[in-house]
């Protein structure tokens, strides 16, 4: 159940979700949502989780769909607090903080409500989008099947890597229809904000929503297997991390080697 609450600032959507979240909540929240930035310019939430009962598997489906439907507005999202004490939701959001490029996200207690709706009226200063020319962040690895594309993430994220590698998994699924995926991630240092607003990003994830059958990340941060962990059960295609020292175990899964 879902239930608009009076927000502290016009810019804010504040929402209380109480015992099991199903899709037409979700469905509410993303209209709230839409029509709130066809008022302001840039926004922010709230959102309290009250007497949690879970999340049915059709509320999960809403919620992606609606996501990437929104991507092209994540810039205009300033902060969102949740007000939480379940300890797997807070700390999926948490994770995602530290994903998104801009979006400040804060993780409240209960007893801590006055203070998350104090701090998430207060506007916050614009991204500033990166445009200065670096060097790509993520390398094509050329595998012994085609139907397996992998990759090695290096450094930041620009969507200029976006726009090379999209048009070959592209191919790769138009050609083989279910393919597999490998990410080796040496050194994460985030993503420029444009790649969140860019058509071709939000192209390339439906697509592999569709196709991609088996994906296994390699390496990186300690919080990315904490994240994996969280995501596979929801996830539409099997998923798994493996530690650096693993690698070959993480080819053998997905079914190929370097060429």
């Amino acid at each position: 159940m879902i239930e608009q609450l009076p927000p502290p600032a016009p810019h804010v959507l504040a929402l209380r979700f109480a015992g099991r979240i199903e899709a037409r909540d979700v469905d509410a929240a993303a209209e709230m949502l839409r029509d709130l930035l066809e008022r302001e310019e840039r926004v922010s939430m709230f959102f309290e989780i009250d007497r949690y009962e879970g999340v049915s598997a059709e509320a999960l489906a809403h919620d992606l769909r609606a996501g990437i439907a929104l991507l092209p507005e994540i810039g205009r999202i300033m902060r969102i607090a949740l007000v939480t004490d379940v300890g797997w939701i807070a700390a999926a959001a948490r994770l995602e903080d530290r994903i998104l490029p801009h979006v400040h996200l804060r993780v409240f207690s209960p007893a801590e409500r006055a203070e998350a709706l104090e701090w998430v009226a207060v506007p916050s200063e614009p991204p500033r989008l990166a445009h200065e020319p670096t060097g790509p962040g993520l390398h094509l690895i050329e595998t012994a099947d085609p139907k397996v594309v992998a990759f090695e993430i290096d450094g930041r994220l620009t969507l200029a890597d976006i726009d090379h590698v999209a048009p070959i998994l592209q191919a790769a699924w138009q050609a083989h229809d279910r393919i597999r995926l490998l990410g080796r991630v040496r050194d994460w240092r985030g993503f420029d904000a444009e790649v969140l607003f860019s058509a071709r990003t939000a192209a390339m994830k439906l697509g592999a929503l569709r196709h991609v059958e088996r994906y296994a990340l390699v390496g990186g941060p300690s919080w990315l297997a904490r994240w994996i962990e969280l995501a596979a059960p929801f996830a539409p295609m099997e998923l798994r991390w493996f530690p650096a020292e693993r690698e070959d175990e993480a080819w053998a899964w997905v079914g190929t080697r370097p060429a």
